[in-house]
């Protein structure tokens, strides 16, 4: 902990403290001297030295004290680092239960907050549709508390409020991530079989063999009835499929004209670059897009389709993730699973912690100003 200042020419104003003193030197009482008779047979002596001395003494100190005082509020003094002991922060997302959040940190020490602007604490429920964006809630906490302190993060399965810059904080935080209490998943209604068209090249490849599994996990989920169609290029698309999977590149203009009149298909290939991120793995990197044609959309999703180049293949809920986007979801670029938003811990040295002392010295000034008057007062009166 080192004290600085933010003005250090503030500290120019401590010339003034020569003023007082001259003042009291310049009001000390003159003593005349009166010659009579009798002091001509008096022996001259040395003269007495004259010492400097200040009268009432306590009211000059007061006074340099009040000068000093404003010369560092002027300054803008601050202390660097922190003198207390470590904290452990917890923010919790205001989209979810505050009892079942809670129950998630065990620390009895912990300072719980609602993650909003001006952080409150957990007496009074924040309205979440008030909420700024996350990402820049989280930097602006982090940023603001001490390099020992601890960080706890408690977020449902989908956050919102993310930005185009991958979450990176000065200290490694405990995110946890609770389930939501209803389902999140997104089923098509299950009045009706879904009509799905696979279709490929004729040789197995790796793309082939995962979006295999993606279907038959469909078909196994209770609560809706599927309808799969899977065969090579040039087998048509019936007229009623809803979602198709086209695993070549790029797509034909029939292909085309089936998505402008309200199709959605997920193409194997790079997107374009007016498409719009709708799914980021945990380094930020995009692997799936969207783009809207007519009525309906094209989803893009990574060409290599492998666990080497994405991992995601082998997650248990990749086939949901597939549905999720097919269904409509994740259009907002600013929203995704936490498990792939969870923060990296910053290579960059963070701000030290800078603590004001404004207002301490606004409090000294006026106590010293007070007893500035009482002396002054005092000095009259036995006057």
């Amino acid at each position: 902990m080192s004290l600085g200042f933010l003005l250090p020419a503030g500290l120019l104003a401590l010339a003034s403290l020569l003023l007082p003193l001259l003042i009291h030197l310049a009001r000390r009482p003159q003593h005349r001297v009166i010659d009579f008779a009798a002091m001509r047979w008096l022996v001259q002596g040395e003269r007495p030295r004259r010492r400097l001395r200040f009268e009432d003494l306590p009211l000059l100190l007061a006074r340099l004290a009040l000068l000093a005082l404003l010369a560092l509020l002027l300054a803008e003094p601050i202390l660097h680092g922190d003198w207390r002991a470590p904290r452990h922060w917890v923010l919790i997302d205001p989209a979810l239960e505050q009892t079942r959040a809670v129950a998630e940190v065990s620390d009895p020490e912990a300072r719980l907050r609602w993650l909003v602007p001006g952080f409150p604490a957990l007496d009074s429920k924040p309205d979440p549709a008030g909420a700024a964006s996350l990402a820049s809630l989280l930097r602006e906490f982090d940023d603001g508390i001490a390099d020992a302190d601890r960080l706890t993060v408690v977020v449902p399965e989908r956050v919102h409020g993310l930005d185009a810059q991958r979450l990176a904080l000065r200290h490694a935080v405990d995110w946890r991530i609770l389930p939501s209490e209803s389902s999140t998943r997104v089923e098509p209604s299950a009045s009706a079989p879904v009509k799905v068209a696979l279709r490929h090249t004729a040789h197995e490849s790796d793309a082939l063999r995962y979006l295999h599994a993606v279907v038959a996990a469909w078909q196994e989920s209770p609560g809706t009835a599927w309808s799969v169609s899977e065969g090579t290029l040039n087998v048509p698309i019936d007229a009623d499929t809803q979602w198709l999977i086209w695993l070549d590149a790029p797509v034909p203009g029939p292909v085309l004209s089936w998505v402008k009149r309200g199709g959605r298909v997920l193409v194997n290939s790079e997107a374009p670059a007016n498409a719009t991120a709708i799914w980021r793995n945990a380094q930020g990197e995009v692997i799936a897009s969207g783009q809207r044609h007519g009525a309906g959309r094209v989803i893009y999703l990574l060409p290599r389709l492998s666990p080497q180049d994405f991992a995601q293949v082998l997650d248990a809920d990749f086939p949901e993730r597939v549905k999720f986007l097919f269904a409509g979801g994740a259009q907002d670029p600013g929203s995704d699973y936490a498990q792939n938003v969870r923060p990296l811990q910053s290579a960059e040295p963070g701000k030290p912690l800078r603590t004001a002392l404004d207002r301490l010295l606004m409090v000294l000034v006026a106590g010293t100003f007070l007893l500035e008057r009482v002396l002054a007062s005092r000095r009259r009166k036995s006057a």
